[in-house]
């Protein structure tokens, strides 16, 4: 990949239109939401996540898209977190690239929605990869892995006063938290997609998705990759994944950053 891709755009049944980007020319469709809110025109000032195309490209081609209310994408992002709308944004993106059945790939919170539309719409998904993600990341009396309840208003509260500065890092990439052009990368990404109070609402909303009572009817092949010293999500999510959803293959991977180049 030589060049930028040209950012394109998709109308869902609701009239909101939908930011994408097409990457390589593989034999393969795989969709990508955009990672951790950094809109898809900035994805490819960052090395890193131009050599992870570039990879995908020799296999797939790749549809990079931002959800609602994010980046260049039109619509109100409180919406994003609906079922309706994650099932609305995902279909005009496939059908404006014009793909028919492909692979989806979801990470962090953008996870439990690649699960409710796999759910939902089993016909256009050829393969789930589920990459340091969760079914649910609050503490129930039958599940222990997340926040504890009374804890996440606290937890997420101070991420408004903090978001777009890079200090996310410490946590989120600790290899990289030093690398004063990633950190300066990443702030800005957070700056331009998405303000400070929608982030924090967004964080919230992320971990109490709920999607634990869908996993055992996924019935495409799902591969679940997760760090072991992940500091953001932890490895015990990812193993529950993939516990619960038939067949899937677990790959646990060194390292403690989550995330990922172009994930």
């Amino acid at each position: 990949m030589e060049e930028v891709p040209e950012t394109r755009y998709a109308n869902t049944a609701d009239g909101v239109r939908i930011a994408y980007q097409v990457t390589g020319d593989g034999p393969v469709d795989v969709i990508i939401r955009s990672p951790i809110t950094i809109p898809i025109d900035l994805l490819w000032e960052e090395p890193s996540v131009v050599r992870f195309a570039k990879r995908l490209g020799t296999f797939s081609r790749t549809v990079w898209f931002e959800p609602r209310g994010i980046g260049a994408s039109g619509g109100n992002y409180w919406d994003a977190w609906e079922t309706d709308a994650i099932v609305a944004d995902h279909q005009a993106v496939l059908d404006a690239a014009g793909c028919e059945c492909v692979v989806l790939l979801g990470t962090t919170g953008g996870g439990p929605m690649t699960i409710r539309l796999c759910a939902l719409v089993p016909n256009r998904v050829s393969a789930l990869v589920l990459v340091n993600s969760f079914a649910h990341y609050v503490r129930e009396d039958d599940y222990s892995i997340g926040f504890p309840p009374d804890t996440l208003e606290s937890f997420t509260g101070p991420a408004g006063e903090l978001w777009g500065l890079g200090t996310a890092l410490e946590v989120m990439a600790p290899s990289r938290a030093g690398d004063q052009a990633f950190r300066a990368w990443f702030a800005r990404g957070q700056r331009l997609g998405l303000a400070p109070d929608m982030a924090v609402m967004g964080m919230r909303a992320a971990y109490r998705q709920d999607v634990r009572q869908l996993l055992p009817t996924l019935a495409m092949p799902t591969l679940v990759l997760h760090r072991r010293g992940d500091r953001h999500i932890r490895v015990e999510a990812g193993r529950y994944l993939a516990e619960h959803i038939p067949g899937a293959r677990y790959v646990e991977l060194p390292g403690e950053d989550h995330v990922e180049s172009g994930a």
